[in-house]
Parts: C-alpha cells; structure tokens; sequence
C-alpha cells in the first residue's frame, strides 16, 4: 500500500510545510510521503520529505502493539538504493503492552549509494520469533 499526502501533523509543521512549498514552486522540491501497514497486533507508519535519490532521508516512525495477546510489535525502516538493494535497518520494539499508545521514534538513514525508496515494516513477535509481518514502501 503507498499513500501520499502531507503527513506532518505537528502543530505548525503543516503551515511551514505548505509556505515552503509554495515559495519554492518551479525549484527542486521535497516530496512528502508516508507508507504504513498492520498485521493483527502491530502497527507502523513512516513519514518523510525526499528530494530524489538522496543519500540521507530524515524520517519520524510511529509504531505500537495493538492486541493484548502476550506478544510484542516491532517496526524499522527499510530502504531501497539506486541498484535495488533492500536495507532493513533495526527492529524498534513496543513492550508497553497493548494498546498502551502509540511510539514516536525520529531519527534518519544514510547510504552513500542514495536512497531511492522508503518503506516501513510491522511486525509481532514471540522473544525473538517473528509471527507475523508487513511492509509498505513510499516513494
């Protein structure tokens, strides 16, 4: 699933977002995306503005464990570079418990190669078995 919109909520980000956007009309622009996915128990979504194939893409991560069923949710990011290799970066796990709100992780990725696509991965896990997972690519 892709879906594409403006996907920064935070108080005044959106404004300062669409100003920029639009003094910046007929220039070279950042391209907001957003990519999330679920399975029965976990939840991610990844936003980020990108510009082509840059070699670093800052990105905030929301994740959470959403079944009380004794396992735990994780996410990480996952990235594509110009010869299509897949990068999975670190699991970022939710043991808060179920239903216990959602994690906001901010952090970004670096490959000198560039970072072509942008995806998240949701996963539940049993210690370290993974059950059950998801991914969704952006742009």
């Amino acid at each position: 699933m892709i879906i594409r919109k403006n996907a920064f909520k935070a108080a005044g980000i959106a404004a300062v977002t669409l100003g920029a956007t639009l003094q910046m009309a007929g220039s070279a622009q950042a391209v907001p995306l957003s990519a999330s996915c679920a399975v029965v128990g976990a939840s991610a979504k990844v936003n980020t503005n990108r510009d082509g194939a840059d070699d670093r893409v800052d990105f905030v991560m929301y994740y959470s464990d959403d079944k009380a069923d004794g396992h735990h949710a994780r996410a990480r990011l996952v990235t594509k570079d110009v010869n299509g290799k897949v990068k999975r970066w670190g699991w970022h796990k939710d043991t808060n418990g179920a239903n216990n709100g959602t994690i906001k992780y901010t952090s970004y990725a670096t490959n000198p190669s560039g970072i072509f696509f942008v995806g998240v991965e949701a996963a539940v896990f049993e210690g370290e078995k993974k059950l059950d997972s998801c991914t969704a690519w952006g742009a």
